[in-house]
This record gives C-alpha cells, sequence and structure tokens, in this order.
C-alpha cells in the first residue's frame, strides 16, 4: 500500500511538471492588465474587454484605454503596452529553444523587456515606418501621428536593439542609452524619396514627451520639426 501510495505521488508531481512546463511555453499571454484594456482576435469584427491571464494567438490585437496598461508575456520576456496603444500579434512560434515572435505597434508606447535570445530565436516589433530587431535588451519604442506623418521614436534602456527603415532598407545598431526615429516620408525632409532614420529624438515645437506610463491621450502634438542635422548616413543594409 505505502508502494502504491508513494508510486502515485510521483505520478501526480510528474503531471504537474509537465502541464506546469506546457502552460509557460503556450504562446503570449495577458496579464497584469489596468482599466480599460480590450482585444480583437483574429476573424472577429468586435473588441471585447480582456481577461486576465488570456492567451494570446497570431492576428489577435489588444488596444489600451486612457490611463490603463497591460503586459505581454512571451516566451523570451514581456511587453508593456502603456495607455492609448494598439499592439497585435504578427507571429509567434516555438520549435525547441527557438521561439520567433513578431509584434506590431500600431500607435502609442510599450517598453520591452527581452532576455537574451537562444540561437535561432527572434524577436521584432514592427511599426508603420520600421522593424526593430530587440535581443536581451530594455527598449522604449513610440509610435505617433503629426500632420499625417506617422514617426516611430526608438529609446534603448540596455542593450542594442538593430532599427530599420522599412521604406529604404537601411539599418543601424542603436547602443545602451542612445535613440532613434524613422519618419514615415520625406517630402518635407528634402530630395531624399524615403524618410530616413534619425539619431536621436527631434521634439516637435509645442510637443511635450511624456516619460514611459505617464503618457496623455488627450494630448494633441502641434507641428513636427524634423532636424536634417542629425541623420543617420544611408548604410544599405537590409
Amino acid at each position: 500500500m505505502k508502494k502504491n501510495t508513494v508510486l502515485l505521488s510521483l505520478s501526480l508531481i510528474s503531471c504537474l511538471i509537465f502541464t506546469t512546463g506546457a502552460w509557460a511555453s503556450s504562446g503570449p499571454t495577458l496579464k497584469n492588465f489596468k482599466g480599460d484594456v480590450q482585444v480583437l482576435k483574429q476573424g472577429s469584427t468586435t473588441w471585447t474587454a480582456v481577461q486576465e491571464g488570456m492567451a494570446l494567438g497570431k492576428g489577435d490585437r489588444i488596444k489600451t484605454g486612457e490611463k490603463s496598461k497591460a503586459d505581454i508575456v512571451l516566451g523570451q520576456g514581456t511587453i508593456t503596452l502603456n495607455e492609448a496603444t494598439e499592439f497585435g500579434i504578427k507571429e509567434y512560434s516555438e520549435e525547441g529553444d527557438q521561439i520567433k515572435s513578431t509584434g506590431e505597434l500600431a500607435l502609442g508606447k510599450l517598453r520591452a523587456k527581452v532576455e537574451k535570445l537562444q540561437a535561432g530565436s527572434t524577436f521584432e516589433i514592427r511599426t508603420p515606418t520600421a522593424v526593430a530587431a530587440v535581443r536581451g535588451t530594455l527598449v522604449d519604442l513610440w509610435v505617433y501621428l503629426l500632420n499625417g506623418i506617422y514617426f516611430t521614436q526608438l529609446d534603448v534602456k540596455d542593450g542594442v536593439v538593430n532599427l530599420k527603415d522599412i521604406q529604404s532598407g537601411d539599418g543601424t545598431d542603436v547602443p545602451k542609452d542612445e535613440s532613434a526615429t524613422v519618419p514615415s516620408k520625406e517630402e518635407d525632409f528634402g530630395e531624399e524619396e524615403q524618410g530616413p532614420i534619425e539619431d536621436g529624438f527631434q521634439e516637435p515645437e509645442g510637443f511635450d514627451q511624456e516619460p514611459f506610463g505617464s503618457q496623455d491621450a488627450d494630448e494633441k502634438p502641434k507641428e513636427a520639426e524634423p532636424d536634417d542635422n542629425n541623420r543617420l548616413p544611408s548604410n544599405n543594409n537590409s
């Protein structure tokens, strides 16, 4: 009888270990949400309220309202969505230790904290103007719209992020404590056809940049005044 009890206990422990491991690698999960946070599931046309711990899949989109936030936990780290932000899961796959994920930041702010990636793993965030390849990094990413022009701002807090302009294909590595911005078009910048990656954030006149976690969703920027002096040279990296 005692032997049977021990075997049963070991079986239960093995079952718990197996199910815990499966849950931990089950894909993107929404956690720690606060305020008005909604999800648009793949194939649906209706935004609905999220639930703590809900699973997210390819094609799902999350949006946060004013004074709201949410975490999306991935295999490699956590993405924290600030208020007035819309984010989608474009791709997510797991094969052994390799995890490949691509998210889309349509508008608003996020912070990505990503652990060092296993060989063959990728972690990318796409915006209307750029692709940020994150690898063992703490980074803030912000997409805003001024006078019909989308801007992507990248602020690297730790590590290195490769930022690529999706229009020109030009890319650059942005190191710790550095910033870069990518506009969506170049009409008012000169003769170049695509918007360049700019070194540092050029704050538009009349626009106050709020720190992460305190964005005012009702604030309307007045004008963007990009500065030609801080462009990075084109390096034709793909």
